[in-house]
């Protein structure tokens, strides 16, 4: 019976109705009147871990009270009289458990220390469980290995899907506060479980348990970040780019053999949506710049420069400012000292100028890479990579008519943009660059005419 009371109390959480009803509160309230007789102790202590788990996730996924619903908890959760709600069921149930389990002092200390208001509502619940973490581990050490064991097996072979986030948090809290050693297989083997939840806050907490399981080495988790980069989902991203800012900074010889790689996998995070990846991937690029092993970069350094060039016009400073440090950067290691120079001042369009002067072999990636900008969700970025495309045709207008033609149907596509500014510069260059077609080489001052009147 204690099992299938167990099995109901799993199944959804507190006050979610299911084509049956309520039964995992009708579950709760069962379990808490059979508590109510001595008898049956041996029976349930036998399964003391699970339930007192079950209960506890119970409880931290209840979601907002009611104010009457906190009052009678916070002030007297306690009392002789029938439960009045499930989120009380819940809590009596817990408490008489305890009891029946010998846990005298836990169930004082909870009482004491008001934990079982803090252990629900989205504000409170995750400081709740670090607190009852602490509060186990000062009362009743040896009784907490069971309970720990049991979220260990859970969460290493069990699908949680609603119980996942309460489980991995109150597991992490008990494995903090307990402390850890570097040997932990099993930890090792849930946080990389975890890593890839769909469940962020998992995620987060599976990061958090690999940087503490490997304080002081961190290193060692580099083919992990490399991995996790490679994620579609922004927040794993960052989680991995984060650690391997770490990394590089506190053991830069470890990144040596993977400077290039890592470098091709940060240049494709330059165009990210999210403004963050953006902003963290820039940063350690430009790290990277730096590094010990650094020329092996130059590669890379040439490719991020149109990138690096275009992000600079962003409306948010802080991807604008990271991109404009990684071009500064990147121009010192490429030795382009007039590049490092413009890029230092932010001359914008002088900076277009040079790559164009300097980099002109560079023409057909330069297109594409433009073109991938004309549909940036950022109006300063797609009205920078109008204006590139039109000094880009100005320059292979008598070089190479397939460009020219490529071109033109890139700006032929970008009439319909969601922007007016920047569908009148569309226009204006698709027209500028069509007149300057015409006007015959022998005619350099009207080419000029048109060109500044387009740049103003």
């Amino acid at each position: 019976m204690v099992q299938a009371l167990l099995h109901q109390l799993e199944t959804v959480p507190l006050g979610q109705k299911t084509e049956v009803g309520v039964l995992h509160t009708a579950a709760a309230t069962a379990l808490h009147k059979l508590l109510q007789y001595l008898e049956y102790g041996p029976q349930v202590r036998l399964v003391f871990p699970e339930l007192f788990v079950v209960l506890i996730i119970q409880l931290v996924s209840a979601g907002p009270l009611a104010p009457l619903e906190i009052t009678a908890i916070t002030e007297d959760p306690f009392r002789p009289s029938a439960p009045t709600s499930a989120i009380r069921t819940v809590v009596e149930t817990a408490h008489s458990l305890l009891l029946c389990a010998e846990m005298d002092n836990l169930a004082f200390s909870m009482d004491t220390h008001n934990l079982w208001a803090r252990l629900q509502g989205t504000a409170t619940w995750q400081n709740g469980l670090h607190s009852l973490a602490k509060v186990m581990l000062k009362n009743c050490r040896d009784q907490c290995r069971p309970i720990f064991r049991h979220l260990q097996n859970l969460l290493q072979y069990h699908q949680l899907q609603w119980r996942e986030v309460p489980a991995m948090a109150f597991y992490f809290e008990l494995w903090s506060c307990q402390g850890h050693h570097e040997d932990d297989t099993c930890p090792q083997k849930i946080f990389r479980k975890y890593i890839r939840s769909k469940q962020p806050k998992s995620r987060e907490l599976a990061l958090r348990g690999l940087r503490n399981l490997y304080a002081g080495r961190m290193q060692l988790l580099l083919p992990d970040a490399l991995l996790w980069l490679q994620d579609m989902r922004a927040d794993i991203k960052l989680q991995a780019i984060h650690l391997l800012q770490d990394i590089a900074a506190q053991h830069p010889a470890s990144i040596r053999g993977v400077l290039s790689q890592l470098a091709v996998q940060l240049l494709s995070c330059f165009n990210e949506d999210n403004a963050e990846v953006r902003w963290r991937s820039m940063e350690l690029f430009a790290l990277l710049l730096e590094a010990p092993g650094r020329k092996r970069l130059l590669l890379q350094a040439e490719r991020s420069l149109l990138p690096l060039f275009i992000h600079m016009n962003e409306d948010i400073p802080n991807v604008a400012q990271a991109a404009q440090k990684a071009l500064i950067h990147a121009a010192k290691l490429l030795g382009w000292q007039q590049l490092q120079r413009l890029a230092s001042a932010a001359e914008v369009w002088m900076i277009a100028d040079c790559l164009l002067q300097k980099r002109g072999r560079d023409a057909e990636q330069y297109l594409k890479d433009t073109v991938l900008h004309l549909h940036s969700p950022q109006v300063p970025v797609r009205d920078t990579a109008v204006r590139f495309l039109g000094l880009l045709g100005r320059k292979l207008r008598n070089e190479n008519r397939e460009k020219m033609s490529d071109i033109r149907k890139a700006l032929e596509g970008a009439k319909e943009d969601s922007e007016p500014a920047v569908r009148c510069l569309v226009l204006q260059t698709l027209l500028i660059l069509s007149v300057l077609e015409d006007v015959p080489p022998t005619r350099p001052r009207l080419r000029r005419w048109f060109w500044r009147t387009w740049r103003e």
